[in-house]
C-alpha cells in the first residue's frame, strides 16, 4: 500500500491520504488483503508528538475522520540538530585511522576541560603557574605551610573519657537482587547473556566439517533456545515436508482400482521417492536437505519386492551442487533408526496408534475415457486418509550434522506418515519425512523479552534503554544469524539528535562501537542515544524572547 514517488515525498495509496515531506510509509506483512497494512513514520528531521507512542498505524488512519486525519497525524520538526564531523583518529602507529568515519558516525563530544577555548587560555601562564618549587607556589597563593608542631597538636578531648565499646552485630552476606523478578524495567542489558552469546558464536565458528569428529557429542549440540522462533520463520519449509507426508499417507491408504480403459497407478517406486526429495531441495534455497525414511520392512517396491531399510536423502553442498544417497547403505552404527528425529516420532505413534491424527476427505474426479470428453465423480467417493498436522511434527536441534551428509549446523523438522498394514485393515506407522535447514539462515532476536520466553539472545542488544527501545530487523541473505540485526529507535518524548538521513541507531554500528569501547579504542558509543524532545525549530525565537524578558525583569527589580 506504499508508493514511493521520490526521495522527498511519499504518497500513501489510500482514498485521500497524502503525507508530504514529513512522513513516510512502511509496509506491514502478514496483514492479508486488507486495508491498513502499513505504518507511517516521521522522516529524518521530524519527530512524533509527545502523546504519540510509536508510528501511526495504518488501521487507525483508515478509520479516522477528515478532521482527525488533518490534526491528529502530524510530525514536529526537530531543531538544533548536531552535525556529524569527520574526525581523523591517530592510532598508536602514528598513521591516520579513518575507519570510524561514515554516514553512521556521530560527533565526538569534546569535554569542557579540553575545549579549544581552555587550550588557548592555558598557553598564557598565570602567576601561580610560574612558581617552580612547592613552597614558592604556596606563598604565591597565600597558603600556610603546615609545620611539624601543627601536626603534633593535642586534641581537645579529656583523657579520663570513658571508653564505650561498640556492639558487634552479626555480619551477613548481602542479598543478591540482580534478577529479572526484581527489575523495575525489563528493558535492560544483560552482561552475562552477552558474554555467553559471544562464546556461542566462537564455538559455532570453531566447529567445521573437517574437525567435527574431534569434538564430543555434547559439543556438537546447542541449547534449544538458540533456535528461538524457528517454528514461524521456517514454517514454509516445514510444510513442504508435511505436504510430502500427506502424499505418502494418501497413496499408502487408498487402493485405486481400474476404471474402464483407465488403469490406476501402481505401488511406490524407488526413483519416484528420490525424485520427490531432490525436487524439494532444488525448489527451496533455504533447505539444506530432505529425506524419506521408511521403518523396517515397510517399503514395498513396484515389482513386489520388500526392502528392509530404505531412506532416500538429497542435499545441497556448499558449492551449489545437488546429491542424493540411500541411508540404508550406511553401517548399523549410523542407521537412521537410531537418530533422535526418528526414534521420538516412532515411540510416539507406535505406542498410541493413530490416536490424534486428522482425517482428510477428498472430492476426487476421474475422466470416463482417455480422451477426456466428460468428467464424473469417482464411484468409490468419498476417499479419505489419516495424516498428521503441522503441530504433530517435531523440531530437533540445533546440532552439527557430522555423521550425515549436511556437514553443517542445522535444525531438523520431522513429521510421520502412515499407511495400511499388511492385512489392509488398520492404519499403522510407516516412516518419517524430514527437512534439514541451516541454522545460519535463521534470524536472531537480541531485543529484551519476557522472562519465560526461551530466547538465548534476548537482552543482548546494546541500545540505550533510557531513551531508546529495541526493534528486531530481519537480516539480508548473507547477514542472517549475526549480531546487530536490530534498530534502536527513540522512545516517546525523545528525538533523534543528529543531522543525518535516519531516525534510529543501527544495531551493527552499536555493536561495533561497543566492541571498540571494550578494547580501549576510540569509540562513539556513549553518544549513541536520543535526547529529550525539547528543541523545536519554530520555538527558537520564542526562547530568546523569554530570556530577554527575564533579563529585563531582573534588572528592573534591582
Amino acid at each position: 500500500m506504499c508508493l514511493y514517488v521520490d526521495s522527498i515525498t511519499t504518497i500513501l495509496i489510500t482514498d485521500l491520504l497524502v503525507f508530504v515531506f514529513i512522513a513516510q510509509c512502511e509496509p506491514l506483512w502478514n496483514i492479508g488483503f486488507n486495508r491498513g497494512g502499513y505504518q507511517c513514520v516521521c522522516r529524518p528531521g521530524y519527530r512524533f508528538p509527545f502523546y504519540q507512542n510509536g508510528p501511526y498505524k495504518g488501521v487507525d488512519i483508515e478509520i479516522a475522520t477528515a478532521e482527525e486525519w488533518k490534526n491528529g497525524f502530524d510530525c514536529i520538526q526537530i531543531g538544533l540538530r548536531m552535525v556529524i564531523p569527520n574526525i581523523v583518529v591517530t592510532n598508536n602507529t602514528g598513521t591516520s585511522d579513518t575507519s570510524n568515519i561514515g554516514k553512521r558516525s556521530v560527533p565526538r563530544l569534546i569535554p569542557m576541560h579540553d575545549s579549544p577555548i581552555r587550550r588557548r587560555k592555558r598557553m598564557v601562564p598565570k602567576a601561580t603557574q610560574v612558581a617552580t618549587s612547592r613552597e614558592q607556589f604556596l606563598k604565591t597563593v597565600n597558603v600556610k605551610i603546615a609545620t611539624e608542631t601543627d601536626k603534633r597538636k593535642k586534641r581537645l578531648v579529656p583523657r579520663n573519657r570513658p571508653v564505650v565499646k561498640r556492639q558487634k552485630f552479626k555480619s551477613r552476606s548481602k542479598r543478591n537482587v540482580d534478577h529479572d523478578l526484581y527489575r523495575d524495567n525489563l528493558q535492560a542489558f544483560d552482561e552475562q547473556a552477552y558474554d555467553r552469546m559471544i562464546k556461542l558464536f566462537r564455538h559455532i565458528d570453531n566447529v567445521t566439517s573437517s574437525n567435527c569428529r574431534g569434538f564430543k557429542a555434547e559439543d556438537l549440540e546447542l541449547p534449544g533456545s538458540v533456535a528461538n522462533g524457528v517454528e514461524e520463520k521456517f514454517e514454509t519449509q516445514a510444510r513442504t515436508a508435511l505436504r510430502l507426508s500427506h502424499f505418502l499417507s494418501n497413496f499408502l491408504q487408498n487402493k485405486i482400482e481400474t476404471v474402464g480403459n483407465l488403469k490406476a497407478d501402481k505401488r511406490l517406486h524407488v526413483n519416484q521417492m528420490f525424485g520427490e526429495v531432490i525436487s524439494n531441495v532444488m525448489g527451496d534455497s533455504r533447505m539444506r536437505g530432505c529425506g524419506i525414511f521408511f521403518d523396517q520392512d515397510k517399503f514395498i517396491n513396484r515389482d513386489g519386492s520388500q526392502r528392509e531399510f530404505f531412506g532416500p536423502y538429497a542435499w545441497r553442498s556448499d558449492d551449489g551442487t545437488y546429491s542424493a544417497a540411500d541411508y540404508a547403505g550406511e553401517p548399523m552404527s549410523n542407521n537412521y533408526r537410531q537418530r533422535t528425529w526418528f526414534k521420538r516420532l516412532k515411540q510416539r505413534w507406535v505406542t498410541t496408534g493413530t490416536y490424534g491424527l486428522d482425517r482428510y476427505t477428498m472430492n476426487s474426479f476421474i475422466k470416463s475415457d482417455r480422451f477426456g470428453t466428460s468428467q464424473r465423480k469417482y464411484q468409490q467417493y468419498p476417499m479419505f486418509y489419516s495424516a498428521p498436522s503441522y503441530e504433530d511434527g517435531r523440531w530437533i536441534g540445533p546440532y552439527f550434522d557430522c555423521e550425515g551428509y549436511a556437514k553443517d549446523w542445522i535444525v531438523t523438522y520431522s513429521v510421520p506418515f502412515f499407511g495400511l498394514n499388511i492385512l489392509g485393515a488398520q492404519v499403522e506407522f510407516k516412516g518419517v519425512v524430514i527437512v534439514d535447514l541451516r541454522l545460519k539462515d535463521l534470524d536472531i532476536n537480541q531485543c529484551p523479552g519476557l522472562f519465560y520466553e526461551p530466547n538465548y539472545f534476548k537482552g543482548t542488544a546494546r541500545c540505550h534503554y533510557e531513551s531508546t527501545y529495541c526493534i528486531p530487523t530481519p537480516g539480508m541473505l548473507d547477514q542472517k544469524f549475526q549480531i546487530g540485526n536490530y534498530n534502536c529507535e527513540c522512545k516517546q518524548g525523545y528525538e533523534y539528535p543528529f543531522l543525518r538521513n535516519a531516525w534510529f541507531f543501527d544495531g551493527k554500528f552499536m555493536e561495533q562501537e561497543y566492541r571498540k569501547q571494550q578494547n580501549g579504542e576510540f569509540s562513539r558509543y556513549s553518544t549513541l542515544k536520543c535526547r529529550i524532545a525539547a528543541a523545536r525549530a519554530s520555538s527558537i525565537h520564542v526562547r530568546w524572547s523569554v530570556l530577554a524578558g527575564a533579563f529585563f525583569i531582573m534588572n528592573w527589580l534591582r
